[in-house]
């Protein structure tokens, strides 16, 4: 078995006849992705801030209890994971195509927007169609980084399933462990200053341009003091 890099990627990759060892790298290499990747978790986190929160009079209000921000939670990632699968699964077979810079762009906007959403809240809580529209950009980089696995060459199909499933299984890890943080955190008192500093930060780390940021920023400001 010869183990090498792909050139420009992070990833080790393994020229095999055993399809045991090209799922397994697969799915490390799926789960490399995200965990290498800051704007996927910024975004996972974002989804997970809003779940335990109830909207009142268009502002987050209440918390609601465990196991509805549970319920909640499920569907939100499960929009996401709909979204991130299907683009993933028509790209990789060449059914459609976006560069990587428009993506990368449509990605840094998509997180810029849910951070604003912990701010002020956009559409209802229950919503479903921002995680799984956005799931569908997220897809599209997941399916340029799948194009470069050696065993995508040689076997589509296993590298597909097994490059998803190292990034569903991450997903759920981090879901699992944050969400219960998450959860007990929206019972302190200091929950809302910390929500408004997490969605600014999120915001300001994305890769949009500053031009495009300021403007966001400074209505942020205005709604918050109306």
């Amino acid at each position: 078995m010869l183990i090498r890099s792909h050139v420009g990627t992070p990833y080790p990759f393994v020229d095999s006849d055993s399809s045991w060892q090209q799922f397994w790298i697969g799915v490390n290499s799926g789960a490399h992705h995200i965990l290498g990747g800051l704007d996927h978790l910024m975004f996972l986190f974002l989804l997970l801030l809003s779940a335990p929160l109830l909207i009142n009079n268009r502002e987050w209000g209440n918390r609601k209890s465990w196991l509805d921000t549970l319920r909640s939670a499920l569907k939100t990632i499960s929009a996401f994971t709909l979204g991130h699968t299907t683009s993933l699964i028509l790209t990789a077979l060449g059914i459609i195509h976006l560069p990587a810079r428009p993506t990368e762009s449509i990605i840094a906007l998509s997180i810029a927007i849910m951070a604003i959403n912990i701010l002020i809240p956009i559409g209802r809580s229950s919503s479903l169609l921002l995680p799984l529209l956005f799931g569908t950009i997220h897809g599209l980089a997941f399916a340029q980084s799948l194009s470069q696995l050696v065993i995508f060459k040689a076997n589509r199909i296993l590298a597909l399933f097994s490059f998803n499933l190292g990034i569903e299984l991450v997903q759920a890890i981090l879901t699992l462990l944050l969400l219960p943080l998450i959860w007990r955190a929206t019972d302190s008192r200091h929950w809302p200053k910390w929500r408004i500093a997490l969605g600014l930060i999120d915001r300001k780390s994305t890769r949009l341009n500053s031009s495009h940021v300021k403007p966001i920023s400074y209505a942020v400001f205005c709604l918050k003091k109306k």
